[in-house]
């Protein structure tokens, strides 16, 4: 994608405005001191790209800043972007935009950020269809994809440059980790939007398969059910001689079912059941008769014997009474006495006497005997095992009738099942078919992962004794960690490789060929620039910026860093006809790219110079 930086303006709070000028297809440099505020500058960039993490100084930078503004060319059209300051560590939401690159005194909110956003989306070729292809722990699958993603291709930030594990930025950030492995293989063109959304639409297919295969399982198995358990009835119907017995489809079972409960009476139920009941129901009730009368004349017989009982304990009182009434002439002995006689002639009395309800239990048994010998004799002549009529099948029979009748109801409450197999045939074709549209991503990697060692390798080449004891090693590029690995000519395995001056190299032509294979892919998503912070660190002491301090050897290494950079843009131009920026902030002075054809000295921050200056 084209792409290339103009300008970088800082709207002062004492109304100055602080201007930096890039070139395009040059390597566009800041060069200077520790502290001057060059690493800033990578920061404002992103701020003005929509950064929610809001990390340029305070110090210095934002307490005298009220605007940040970018002016860009992308495809070839020039916009300009300012946003306000940052206040309390938070990102602004005001934003200043010109669609034609204007640059104002001083800006003014003029659109929304949403409003924005969409414009930049748009010119990143980012359409609502380019969305995350599979979830993660912070984005989700089916979310727009946003352009912030494809700039982790364009900055290689002072704490990544040399890194021996980490290539690129952000990757402590989990949204942009999860994004760099979702968005790759979109970015490169390995994968493109027609293949997504045909995966897209497979796995959408496969889930409709999933829940109609889930609604069709049921179907069969309510089916089976159903037809086992009117396999069954057939079965038990026969048994009662209710239906034939010719062979019956299964298709016919619940149409035969329906006319045995519809045409079957009460009539076809032998009359000797009905009889044999009410027999029945009279000897249960005769024999249930004279059993409480039996009972009731036994209690009687007990009762009797107690008062009998009561009685004998009584008769000495009348032989006192006889014989020594002359001796009891105590008032109270008297009239004990006398009242234990009254009791004795009470209980004489009731023994003597009739029973105490007017019915003569004997005769009344008797009467019920005679009469239940009547129904017996009735019920003997019925037969006991003949099954047509005999009580226990014509039980079985009725019961039999009434159940299948409720089941009949139910089934036809509950109305036909429905059957999914046509509509899974159809989506099983239709799956099959889009398979078939699929891209094979596997070879396209493999063969993606050769071109770019093979782009990686030439810078490799370039670079030749600056790698030390890894030069001649071959580049291998490990897919899954985004990294590059070496290894010797003569082996299959990977070298662990030391010094953070062999990582800063490894990073760049990592890098370089990341972008012309971008190019070569004619990706739209990528931009054509980079950003880099001090490619110079591992040569330099920690705040020393003394380039007299830096080992021959080292300048030597530092000049050829250059000339890959170099050499890339010329390689660009001439290879392909396509344009590339680079913006490098350093510390190694001007005289490092004497004689280098596209090197641009944007401004020097020593001697008083810095991104905000003192008065």
């Amino acid at each position: 994608m084209k792409f290339y930086i103009k300008t970088i303006t800082l709207w002062l709070k004492d109304n100055k405005i602080r201007k930096l000028e890039f070139i395009p297809n040059k390597v566009n440099v800041i060069t200077g001191a520790s502290g001057t505020g060059k690493s800033e500058i990578m920061s404002i960039i992103d701020y003005c790209f929509f950064s929610s993490n809001a990390s340029i100084s305070e110090e210095k930078i934002n307490e005298n800043v009220e605007w940040y503004g970018l002016t860009f060319s992308i495809n070839e059209k020039p916009y300009t972007i300012a946003r306000a300051k940052i206040l309390k560590r938070k990102g602004s939401t005001s934003y200043y935009y010109s669609s034609m690159g204007s640059i104002p005194e001083k800006p003014h909110v003029n659109i929304t950020e949403d409003e924005l956003k969409d414009i930049i989306q748009a010119e990143f070729s980012i359409k609502s269809d380019l969305v995350i292809p599979y979830s993660g722990k912070s984005i989700k699958a089916g979310n727009k994809i946003s352009f912030r993603y494809f700039l982790l291709f364009n900055t290689q930030s002072g704490n990544v440059i040399a890194n021996n594990e980490v290539y690129f930025d952000k990757q402590n950030t989990t949204r942009y980790r999860e994004a760099l492995e979702r968005i790759f293989e979109i970015a490169l063109k390995i994968e493109d939007i027609e293949n997504i959304l045909i995966k897209e639409r497979v796995d959408k297919i496969e889930k409709e398969i999933t829940r109609i295969n889930k609604k069709q399982s049921y179907y069969e198995k309510e089916n089976e059910l159903f037809v086992s358990d009117m396999r069954n009835d057939i079965r038990e119907a026969r048994k009662f001689n209710l239906i034939p017995d010719s062979i019956i489809e299964p298709e016919e079972y619940l149409s035969t079912l329906k006319k045995v409960v519809n045409e079957q009476s009460l009539k076809e139920i032998s009359n000797s059941f009905i009889e044999i009941d009410e027999l029945n129901k009279t000897r249960s009730m005769l024999t249930r008769k004279i059993r409480n009368y039996n009972r009731l004349k036994n209690q009687f017989a007990d009762y009797l014997n107690i008062e009998k009982n009561n009685l004998d304990s009584l008769k000495p009182i009348t032989y006192i009474k006889e014989n020594f009434s002359e001796l009891l002439i105590l008032p109270e002995i008297s009239s004990l006495l006398e009242e234990l006689e009254l009791e004795f002639n009470a209980i004489k009395h009731l023994i003597k006497n009739k029973k105490p309800f007017n019915l003569d239990v004997d005769e009344e048994m008797k009467r019920l005997k005679m009469e239940l010998a009547k129904v017996e004799e009735k019920i003997e002549q019925y037969p006991i095992q003949n099954s047509p009529v005999s009580l226990s099948n014509a039980t079985e029979k009725l019961i039999f009738i009434g159940e299948l009748k409720h089941k009949l109801s139910l089934y036809e409450n509950k109305g036909p099942l429905e059957d999914f197999s046509d509509e899974l045939e159809k989506k099983v074709k239709e799956l099959n078919k889009l398979k078939n549209l699929v891209r094979d991503l596997n070879t396209d990697r493999e063969s993606f992962r050769s071109m770019l060692e093979n782009l990686i390798q030439n810078y490799l080449d370039k670079v030749g004794s600056a790698l030390g004891n890894y030069q001649g090693y071959r580049a291998l590029f490990n897919y899954r960690e985004k990294s590059l690995e070496l290894r010797p000519p003569d082996s299959i395995y990977t070298s662990f490789v030391g010094s953070s001056s062999n990582h800063l190299f490894m990073h760049l032509c990592l890098f370089l060929g990341l972008h012309e294979a971008s190019i070569i892919q004619k990706s739209p998503y990528i931009p054509q620039f980079m950003i880099l912070d001090q490619p110079s660190r591992p040569y330099y002491g920690e705040e020393d910026d003394d380039w007299s301090q830096v080992e021959v050897s080292d300048k030597g290494k530092i000049t050829a860093a250059m000339k890959l950079l170099d050499q890339f843009i010329s390689h660009i131009n001439k290879q392909y006809k396509e344009e590339f920026q680079f913006i490098v902030f350093e510390h190694i002075p001007t005289s490092v790219w004497d004689g280098l054809e596209n090197f641009h000295l944007v401004e020097e921050f020593r001697y008083g110079n810095a991104l905000i200056n003192e008065d």
